[in-house]
């Protein structure tokens, strides 16, 4: 826990290693871990990947390839998603507050929106509110200063619920 630089080099690591790999079972968490840290672009060469193993029918999109291919539509660069995404795990990780496990959700129905739920081993709902609005501010900043396309991504802080398992 808190070891984020050090798992997204090893992920980096894992990433390069795929390419020489066909084992499903592995190469299927690996692309959830790809999303859930941000590396989009490593995704989606494993998304390929998975394709030509036939693991995933081509035509039947996954929830995780529709977050994959909104991202690539809103042009959000893989470096800049995996940075707000470090730093925003650094921030909840600063506050003491375990994050045990993450999903994506998304939304274009209104309007287009990406969301990363962190699910947190804390019970305190105000900290939690503090957090997301701290985060808010983050993402703000990170979208003038970086990148206007990070508008489209809202990360937010949930606690812990059995019905979530333990990721």
């Amino acid at each position: 826990m808190g070891c984020f630089d050090e798992a997204n080099a090893y992920l980096q690591t894992l990433f390069i290693k795929s390419a020489d790999s066909d084992d499903l079972h592995s190469l299927k968490p690996l692309l959830h871990m790809a999303m859930l840290y941000g590396f989009i672009d490593d995704a989606g060469l494993l998304f390929d990947k998975l394709k030509k193993l036939k693991a995933i029918k081509p035509g039947h999109n996954t929830d995780l390839e529709r977050v994959y291919l909104l991202l690539r539509e809103l042009r959000l660069d893989q470096s800049t998603m995996v940075a707000a995404i470090l730093a925003i795990k650094k921030f909840i990780f600063s506050q003491d507050v375990v994050i045990p496990t993450y999903s994506f959700s998304y939304n274009f129905e209104y309007d287009i929106f990406i969301e990363l739920k962190c699910i947190c081993f804390v019970d305190d709902i105000e900290l939690l509110a503090r957090m997301d609005n701290i985060i808010d501010d983050m993402l703000i900043q990170m979208e003038v200063e970086i990148d206007p396309a990070l508008i489209n991504l809202c990360v937010s802080c949930r606690p812990y619920n059995l019905s979530y398992g333990i990721g």
